[in-house]
């Protein structure tokens, strides 16, 4: 019974942090949706792509 305890609250608190992650991911989403958006044309990099400086 212990066990089974122990995991569930173990379940919940991952729960938990999928929520957060998904909430930040759609925040992340946002905010890089708004960037693309009001930057210039010739700033838009891919992803892992580097200015050069």
């Amino acid at each position: 019974i212990h066990l089974m305890l122990a995991v569930r609250e173990e379940v919940e608190l991952l729960r938990e942090q999928i929520r957060d992650l998904q909430e930040k991911n759609q925040q992340l989403e946002r905010e890089n949706v708004t960037m693309a958006t009001e930057s210039p044309a010739g700033l838009i990099l891919e992803p892992g792509s580097q200015l050069a400086c």
